[in-house]
């Protein structure tokens, strides 16, 4: 089931890392079925590693919330509520549709044109990228926030983001969306270079849609 991650030149923190990426991938692939218990001692002959590291990688996924503790049971993978999924993903769009709204009127000239940059970047990503859409997603998210002129919100949107963490990665398993989702934020920024913020809002709110649809058409909840 696992792949095996050596660790003898490594120090725990960057074996955790490894361990954590490893059981996050069988888990957003279906290979780890929500509810499984996951058995340390089984997991740390498997992967050639400590009882450390591995409860390190543990805490890294609960704090996705791809893993769940239960006195006396231990470690689980997480079985993904659909409210979970509305809750987190309505209350993202409410907040960075209002982000992309107030970029529109306090961002600067210069500031928008390197928003713009990203544009450019992301309609070039091919569908195969994923880490690279990974990375550009986060800037394009992270930078609208900020963009806002509002540090509170701001705050509230990156708190969003990182809880958000494993419902980003199972939308983008299917290729297609990030080649949707690449047109989508071009069609966000470049509202926000014309200084339309009623479109601004309604490309962002259509974005975020989509991609929480996404997430309900993975195999976590089929």
């Amino acid at each position: 089931m696992f792949s095996i991650i050596e660790s003898n030149k490594e120090d725990n923190f960057s074996t955790a890392e490894n361990i954590a990426s490893e059981l996050r991938r069988l888990v957003l692939s279906g290979t780890l079925k929500p509810g499984t218990k996951l058995k340390e001692e089984e997991i740390c002959k498997q992967l050639h590693v400590s009882r450390t590291p591995l409860r390190e990688a543990f805490r890294m996924l609960q704090s996705e919330r791809l893993v769940t503790y239960t006195r006396y049971v231990g470690v689980s993978v997480a079985e993904l509520s659909a409210k979970f999924v509305e809750d987190n993903w309505d209350l993202r769009t409410m907040l960075e549709s209002y982000a992309a709204k107030q970029v529109v009127f306090n961002a600067t000239k210069e500031e928008i044109e390197e928003l713009y940059k990203l544009k450019k970047i992301m309609l070039d990503i091919q569908p195969n990228e994923i880490e690279k859409f990974e990375e550009y997603d986060k800037k394009f998210h992270l930078m609208i926030a900020h963009l806002s002129g509002n540090s509170e919100l701001e705050n509230l949107i990156i708190k969003m983001w990182n809880n958000s963490l494993s419902l980003r990665i199972i939308a983008v398993q299917n290729e297609k969306r990030i080649t949707s989702g690449c047109k989508e934020h071009g069609a966000v920024i470049q509202a926000i270079y014309e200084r339309n913020a009623k479109k601004a809002v309604k490309y962002m709110q259509e974005h975020l849609d989509k991609a929480k649809a996404d997430i309900f058409e993975s195999h976590l909840f089929k």
